[in-house]
């Protein structure tokens, strides 16, 4: 842990080693007469405002200015309900790739995009991308790039292919996105172009790719003015019932059974920055089932969430990675103890596979401050076996009981692409079952280049006793890393520890605890074209591990490795270990 003291204070010592680079700047125009979204550029608002140009290369040379006859111009106008996108990519009709694809596929083709840092705290923000045969594309970042793509909006696109090249509009309204309160709006702003046939991505701010991030190098956007955010509110109620019949002819057992639900979905803007999303008895039958894996692994397998109210909005509440949300709602807690309460000549006639969800609420959203808070709340209700005995009566093992899951995240922005959080995860059962509570401390700080990172978290958890009188079980786990993330050589250093009483799982997930990691890698990246490669990324590094208690040494392993682009777009990767 010394040693992860002395980089830690490197980090604190080191001065501004880098030239900022310059940060492009663009005015937005108000317009009382909104142009027609059909792909067309021949609104009048289009030839009385300027276009944002001068698109800078990222691969497969950084910083070449493109060629004035592949140019790309961008404008942006707005007026009280949305803003404009009109933009034209100069290009022969011959050289445009095209691919249809459904939405939120971009696939083998040309592509724009425009990101919106509505907070510019050069963090969170919010893209929208449209490929050359009109596919939407929208996703919110945080924290320097994470993508959401499971997020969705509701905007306007369409593109045209032309003697020019093609054309893109797109309307965004203000209810897509969420903004501060000020009547004067200062936005992060950058904007991207592939051209997939030469392998070409450019962008209006240039992305320097020897920068950790791209949030962080967006240009500005002004010049928005006295805009409000609409109200936001929508019920999505829902019926469903079934008939199943099958011919038992016993007596005692009905032939046909039947089933009744209905719930409602509810989504309301409580402020131009937050949003409050309720789901009221749901019903998850229309949601895509998992697939069958067989698990030859001493470990849980994580299952990718498919429910559309736990996949929206998910950036606040993964943060420390002690929300996983297949918990609720998943297999009752106490569903594999039942073997153990069976009397002598019992049998399980019915053990429901899953617990009923009564209810969902969560609160997020962002302040103009660059407070995140996020908020949430989930009830199941309680679950039964039905066993019976060989005279056939029967009898109810509970394996569920009433269970309330909250979790709140208090997520601070600070300056140069900086963060502090604070998460709470607890799960509160009825009756004698046991309770579970974990907080943890989150800090995220970079230099005022972004060039150095030391992160970092503490986490506790609090296991209450399952059988009343005994003693309840907290266990503790921390981490710490820090490096420098940008410039052509890299490096980063982490040590984590877990206690072996550590246990986040009842919410969260968490493969196993008590163990020391020690870790430290190097890298050497080149993105600039040479006589062989366009490209390349190396690696080296070495891992140690060990139990923490008692103290042994477990394992550890040597690494190295790489990926090389060719001249020609081909590509190689190695990758060795030891």
């Amino acid at each position: 842990m010394k040693f992860g003291r002395v980089l830690i204070l490197v980090f604190l010592l080191l001065g501004n080693c880098c030239v900022a680079q310059e940060i492009k700047k663009f005015t937005a125009t108000r317009t009382d007469y909104s142009p027609k979204i059909d792909g067309i550029l021949n609104d009048r608002i289009w030839n009385e405002v300027k276009a944002a140009s001068g698109f800078i290369e990222i691969k497969p040379i950084p910083g070449r200015i493109e060629s004035y006859d592949r140019r790309t111009e961008v404008k942006i106008v707005y007026d009280n309900s949305a803003i404009y996108i009109g933009a034209r990519m100069y290009d022969e009709p011959d050289s445009i790739v095209k691919e249809v694809v459904t939405r939120d596929q971009l696939g083998n083709s040309d592509i724009l995009g425009i990101v919106f840092d509505t907070y510019l705290d050069r963090i969170n923000a919010f893209g929208f991308y449209v490929n050359s045969t009109g596919a939407q594309f929208d996703a919110k970042y945080s924290q320097s790039g994470r993508e959401d793509v499971s997020w969705d909006a509701v905007w306007e696109s369409q593109v045209k292919i032309d003697s020019l090249g093609w054309t893109a509009e797109l309307k965004i309204p203000y209810s897509a996105i969420r903004f501060g309160s000020n009547d004067v709006q200062e936005w992060g702003l950058n904007m991207t172009r592939r051209r997939q046939k030469i392998n070409q991505q450019t962008s209006w701010n240039f992305i320097d790719p020897k920068v950790a991030g791209f949030i962080n190098q967006e240009g500005e956007l002004s010049g928005i003015k006295g805009i409000k955010a609409p109200v936001r509110l929508s019920f999505s109620p829902y019926l469903s019932s079934s008939v199943n019949n099958y011919p038992h002819n016993q007596p005692g057992i009905k032939n046909t059974l039947s089933t009744f639900n209905g719930g409602m979905d509810i989504k309301y803007g409580i402020n131009q920055s937050y949003t409050l999303d309720m789901t009221l008895v749901p019903d998850f039958g229309q949601v895509r089932s998992d697939n069958q894996v067989l698990n030859l692994s001493p470990f849980e397998v994580r299952f990718n969430e498919n429910r559309q109210f736990f996949t929206e909005g998910t950036e606040l509440f993964n943060k420390g990675n002690l929300f996983y949300s297949r918990r609720i709602g998943s297999n009752p807690a106490y569903s594999a103890n039942i073997s153990s309460k069976i009397l002598p000549g019992e049998i399980v006639k019915e053990n429901q596979l899953e617990s009923k969800l009564l209810n969902a609420t969560k609160i997020s959203g962002r302040s103009q401050n660059g407070l995140g808070i996020g908020f949430f709340n989930a009830v199941t209700k309680r679950g039964y076996a039905t066993v019976q005995n060989s005279t056939g009566e029967e009898r109810l093992i509970e394996t569920q009981p009433l269970s309330n899951y909250t979790i709140l995240v208090l997520d601070q922005s600070l300056k140069n692409n900086s963060s502090a959080s604070f998460v709470n995860t607890n799960v509160l059962r009825q009756g004698s079952a046991y309770d579970a509570n974990v907080n943890a401390f989150l800090f995220n700080l970079n230099n005022k280049q972004n060039v150095y990172n030391v992160n970092g978290a503490a986490k506790l958890s609090h296991v209450g006793p399952e059988i009343p009188g005994n003693s309840a079980i907290n266990g503790y786990y921390y981490e710490i890393e820090a490096g420098k993330k940008s410039g052509n050589f890299t490096w980063r250093y982490s040590y984590d520890l877990t206690d072996e009483n550590y246990d986040p799982t009842d919410l969260g997930y968490f493969n196993n605890n008590n163990f020391i990691r020690n870790s430290i890698d190097f890298g050497y990246n080149s993105f600039s074209p040479g006589k062989i490669f366009n490209r390349y990324n190396t690696y080296f590094g070495i891992f140690r591990t060990e139990r923490f208690n008692p103290r042994t040494y477990q394992s550890s392993r040597a690494s190295a490795g790489g990926y090389f682009e060719f001249k020609n777009f081909w590509s190689v990767s190695m990758d060795f270990y030891r």
